[in-house]
């Protein structure tokens, strides 16, 4: 290869190195900033169900104890999840679950519809209706998760995201699961 065509290749690279990076950062939107103060006055937040927070909704699902797919054990954090199949009767597409702590009951006298911790493994495989409310809380943390930080945070939990959803629970109906659990 001659001199020329080494610089040629080199200057080739050296452009493509530069642009490539220049291209994605044009196709990622900026961060749009609102005001706290904005919201629910000029700006309307949708939720993970595809609904504006706070509007009612009538959700169905399934509870499951969350397994290791490769060895068919119980995880770590074996705390119920409730995966919504339906929002308002139709169908949900997407996949959208809610850890038992995203879910909070509100129900008349007080009267919560989850059981007790001791208790939570009766959950597995029921089917929910329930009349909820999305809302969700801010956990903007200026905190370290490397190795440099005081307590390094493995994995992704709810309640370290930016934004976490939460349901609140109006009414509640209850079906143990007939058609079996879920693949």
């Amino acid at each position: 290869m001659s001199p020329i065509t080494r610089i040629s290749l080199a200057a080739a690279v050296f452009g493509i190195s530069i642009m490539v990076p220049m291209l994605v950062a044009q196709t990622q939107p900026e961060p749009l900033h609102i005001r706290v103060s904005d919201i629910g006055k000029t700006v309307t937040l949708i939720g993970q169900l595809g609904k504006p927070l706070g509007q009612k909704l009538t959700v169905r699902g399934r509870w499951s104890i969350p397994v290791s797919k490769e060895k068919g054990t119980v995880l770590k954090d074996n705390s119920p999840r409730f995966t919504v199949t339906e929002v308002d009767g139709v169908r949900f597409e997407g996949k959208v679950e809610f850890n038992i702590g995203q879910i909070r009951p509100a129900t008349y006298r007080r009267k919560n519809p989850l059981p007790d911790f001791e208790d939570w493994a009766s959950l597995d495989n029921q089917v929910w209706t329930m009349t909820v409310y999305e809302t969700g809380s801010v956990q903007i943390r200026p905190m370290e998760r490397g190795e440099d930080a005081d307590f390094p945070i493995v994995g992704n939990p709810y309640y370290f995201r930016p934004f976490t959803s939460e349901l609140v629970v109006v009414v509640t109906s209850q079906e143990q699961a007939t058609e079996g659990k879920p693949k």
